[in-house]
């Protein structure tokens, strides 16, 4: 299962009320603005966070998109 929640006083709080047993082992992953941003939009496009690198490739072959993993793998051109 997964919980949401936020760090106050040093402690995690979770948003949502929950009964986990006492002395359950549990794991915190720090989730970063944009991961946080999509979970609170699931219906906005994952790739949106992905525009900010749209243009940076300079000098690739002009079909490099279509053909990825030629370039990449060697792959049969499509």
């Amino acid at each position: 299962m997964t919980y949401r929640g936020r760090i106050q006083a040093g402690a995690i709080v979770l948003d949502e009320p929950s009964e986990l047993p006492e002395g359950a082992r549990v794991r915190c992953v720090l989730m970063l603005e944009t991961q946080d941003a999509q979970a609170q939009n699931p219906n906005r496009p994952s790739h949106v966070g992905l525009l900010k690198f749209a243009g940076i490739v300079k000098d690739s072959p002009p079909d490099a998109a279509r053909n990825l993993d030629r370039y990449l793998y060697g792959r049969r051109k499509q």
